[in-house]
């Protein structure tokens, strides 16, 4: 019997143990160019990822569109905002490396995907999962009726682009998984540009068709999906735009509800 309680108490031991283990995580934001803040909603984004985390390093990285030099000291700022920012929100990011590398790690030369801040955390194994709470697209689309429009919120361009920035596709998959969980919706897709009156190359059509196609590549019937382009007919922010910011919202895809 003592030998049964032993074991008992050594595997419960154990498991405890393994429970407490951490698990190393990376998140990245990404940057305008020459910006030393993240795009807009990256931050949101960013504290999701942190919660109850453990930061152990911050790096900052550019493209190589400028000297080596400029890059270097942007990509200081960049690690030391975020850094700051963190610090301010109250994430534990005592003892965190915070530095930049310029453009030493450079993966597209010149790419949205060059200017990004890279964080490194770590999170226990085995904690308590909380449900997740219904997603605040999901809850629009479930209020939503026949005409409404709702913003893909951030869902972004690269400038004259159909080129999603990196942290749109979470949106395009979450978007994925409404369409998948509600088989009578029916939307429009509908693209926007920023900056420039006329819509010379299609820009705001094509990145429309990007998203319509990434549906009907996963699996949503063409039946229930269509796309328009909009050019700069319905901005956010009128043009000429004042900020980088700005011109990364007014660069958007929006969904209009046909059938709900």
């Amino acid at each position: 019997m003592k030998k049964i309680l032993l074991l008992s108490a050594l595997f419960c031991l154990g498991l405890l143990h393994a429970q407490q283990q951490t698990k190393e995580l990376h998140t990245v934001v990404y940057f305008a160019v020459n910006e030393d803040n993240p795009l807009p909603d990256e931050y949101t984004r960013l504290l999701a990822d942190l919660k109850n985390a453990k930061v152990l390093s911050i790096y900052g990285h550019a493209d190589t569109t400028a000297t080596a030099q400029y890059n270097q000291k942007l990509s200081d700022r960049r690690a030391n905002n975020v850094a700051a920012y963190l610090k301010g929100k109250g994430v534990n990011t005592a003892n965190a490396d915070v530095k930049g590398f310029g453009e030493l790690q450079s993966l597209d030369g010149g790419l949205i995907t060059d200017r990004r801040v890279v964080i490194t955390y770590e999170k226990r194994e085995g904690a308590v999962v909380q449900p997740a709470l219904q997603s605040s697209l999901s809850a629009e689309v479930a209020e939503a009726k026949k005409g409404d429009k709702l913003k893909l919120k951030n869902m972004n361009f690269e400038n004259n682009s159909d080129i999603m920035l990196p942290s749109s596709r979470p949106v395009a998959n979450e978007l994925l998984r409404i369409m998948k969980a509600n088989p009578g919706l029916e939307i429009q897709i509908q693209g926007h540009i920023c900056c420039q009156d006329v819509d010379v190359t299609r820009v705001s059509e094509k990145r429309a068709f990007m998203v319509y196609n990434f549906l009907l590549q996963n699996g949503i019937s063409k039946s229930r999906l269509s796309y328009k382009g909009l050019g700069s007919s319905q901005p956010i922010y009128p043009l000429p735009e004042q900020s980088e910011g700005e011109r990364v919202a007014n660069r958007r895809v929006e969904i209009e509800i046909i059938s709900n």
